[in-house]
């Protein structure tokens, strides 16, 4: 039964990438990303002839490809990730720091390991930090 163990999905080869794709997005955990929130294993044919590509995401809501939330555990097999983006932070106001962007380019585990076996990565990015604003200057 999906879910009451480790869950492996085989990804067969189709003659193509696999592109991640998500039409609209109305917050930081909804645009794309695949979640994962039990165990789970998903092994590829190859590094040159499985690849899972985020490019196909909407410019306004670029993601990473996974996202392993605490408790669960994620191995990845022969496969090639890639063009993931974390999001940016955003720019400080008023005179203040820009916020820090996220960590995890192409994943973000939260799990106490995370197994890649002939696993690349390529072309992926953790979210850059905000610009900090100018100074406001009282006059006296």
């Amino acid at each position: 039964t999906a879910g009451s163990g480790l869950d492996t999905i085989i990804l067969p080869d189709l003659g193509g990438t696999y592109y991640l794709t998500r039409s609209s997005g109305s917050s930081n955990y909804d645009h794309g990303a695949l979640f994962v929130e039990t165990s789970m294993s998903i092994q590829g044919v190859s590094e040159a002839v499985t690849i899972i590509d985020a490019s196909g995401f909407p410019a306004y809501a670029r993601d990473r490809l996974f996202f392993v939330f605490p408790g669960s555990s994620l191995t990845l097999s022969q496969m090639t990730l890639t063009n993931g983006q974390a999001l940016y932070g955003n720019d400080g106001a008023g005179g203040a720091q820009g916020s820090a962007g996220e960590s995890g380019g192409a994943i973000l585990s939260y799990s106490s390991s995370l197994p890649l076996e002939h696993v690349a990565i390529s072309n992926s990015n953790a979210g850059g930090g905000g610009d900090g604003s100018p100074a406001i200057l009282s006059g006296a």
